[in-house]
């Protein structure tokens, strides 16, 4: 072996053995961080817009909820002139930062609390017993799950009852649609609802799933329905891509359809679609549990667990995304530990031999890139209902996450991390300089 190819190689260990020592990543904040004159108690996901701008709803020691964008808190619940006592940690935030939020507030002359779909303009779009739009004699039974698109069109899953006088309980849900948010008197779309029928099988009473994403132009919705009159409850599940400017409806797989691969489809845990209408499913099957988990990419499967990413032996699928150029980040754990996790990179989320790991539990952590470990990951903190997995369009990823700092103290935070340019590049960038000096 000639000196400039030990150096290409000896290069490329190096380059391997840096990552190796620390990850460089960014955070926003963590538990115990001075703000809005109160220190934060907890951490909440974080969401991203298609232009990378992140939101999340936090808790602070003194009971109010904050809502951060981007560098800095953008609200605290004290500003509304009710009293505010809690918060979904789901948010839905627009590329310009405008946000949506479901808020608890004081019931009016009882006690409890009921739920409201919350804009960022200090305005409610819609209220716990506020009248349901489009079903007469019903009102609002909840408000939940808020999302976004990039332009500001506001989503919810809101529950309706008949106004008995009853302080709780819901006869149906809607997934609704609002295009003017931050209006006084906001309006709604009704996207779809319980009862309706769809493709011969009735919408149950609570068959409008929150596992859905909408994508960030606001055309297409990829959503989780449950049917009651389905000829079993093995069956009764299924996944629809919804055209939001036309209402056609699109069925991409059933609970209990085969898969094609011996086995059927058992449940959804998580499912994306992008701008051009590129869906990301990710679930299980009812084969055996230590190969049953799954993520397909437009109806092709593209993991089957116990495959080797990167040479690791993968398994549960804790959440995934899809942007618009195709690339995917998705949450692993590893062997058959659930407590060893890994942050999975594909420039091609269709094609998993550019798959490639780029965060592990383990890793050390550069918070301030001086090249310097600051602390230790020890948990990705990925929440399977709510599933804020998002990688936006930027080449950064957010993540909430604990870690161990240098004198051994945890703490639950918000970081950012890169996606790095394909590892392939730099090693044919390397090995062609090798090749070059071979040449002479």
């Amino acid at each position: 072996m000639n000196i400039a190819t030990t150096t290409a190689i000896a290069a490329i260990a190096g380059l391997a053995t840096a990552a190796a020592a620390s990850v460089p990543v960014t955070k926003l904040f963590q538990e115990g961080d001075a703000i809005a004159g109160s220190t934060v108690s907890s951490v909440n996901a974080a969401f991203t817009s298609g232009n990378g701008t992140v939101g999340t709803v936090g808790i602070l020691d003194d009971g109010r909820r904050f809502v951060w964008v981007n560098n800095g808190v953008d609200y605290t619940t004290d500003l509304f002139p009710e009293n505010i006592t809690g918060a979904e940690s789901s948010i839905g935030i627009a590329n310009d930062g405008t946000w949506a939020a479901s808020f608890s507030l004081p019931f009016s002359g009882t006690s409890g609390t009921d739920d409201s779909w919350f804009h960022s303009s200090n305005q409610t779009i819609a209220r716990e017993f506020d009248p349901f739009p489009f079903i007469p004699n019903q009102i609002v039974g909840f408000a939940s799950r808020p999302s976004m698109d990039d332009t500001g069109t506001a989503y919810t899953v809101a529950g309706y009852r008949e106004d008995d006088g009853s302080n709780s309980g819901s006869d149906g849900r809607a997934f609704l649609r609002s295009t003017n948010p931050g209006a006084a008197n906001p309006t709604y779309d009704v996207i779809y609802q319980s009862f309706e029928v769809i493709d011969g099988f009735t919408v149950g009473n609570g068959g409008v799933d929150f596992t859905h994403d909408v994508s960030g132009n606001g055309n297409h919705l990829i959503t989780e329905i449950v049917f009651n009159d389905t000829p079993t409850t093995q069956d009764d599940n299924m996944v629809y891509l919804i055209d939001l400017n036309n209402g056609a409806k699109t069925r991409l797989g059933r609970e209990n359809d085969p898969t094609g691969n011996g086995d059927n489809f058992d449940n959804w845990d998580g499912v994306k679609v992008n701008n051009n209408g590129d869906y990301l499913i990710h679930g299980d099957t009812n084969g055996a549990s230590a190969a049953d988990e799954f993520i397909t990419v437009n109806g092709n499967f593209v993991y089957n667990e116990g495959d080797l990413i990167a040479g690791l032996a993968m398994e549960a699928v804790d959440a995934a995304d899809i942007d618009d150029n195709g690339r995917m980040v998705a949450v692993f754990d590893v062997g058959t530990s659930s407590s060893d996790e890994a942050l999975v990179f594909g420039s091609d989320a269709a094609d998993n031999s550019t798959w490639e790991v780029i965060l592990r539990v383990g890793d050390s952590l550069d918070f301030d890139n001086d090249g310097m470990g600051d602390g230790t990951l020890l948990d990705f903190n990925i929440s399977g209902t709510i599933n804020p997995f998002e990688i936006g369009n930027t080449d950064i990823v957010w993540l909430e996450v604990d870690y161990e700092d240098l004198n051994g103290a945890e703490f639950e935070a918000l970081i950012g991390v890169t996606i790095p340019a394909p590892a392939s590049a730099a090693f044919l960038a390397l090995a062609g300089l090798a090749t070059t000096r071979r040449r002479r």
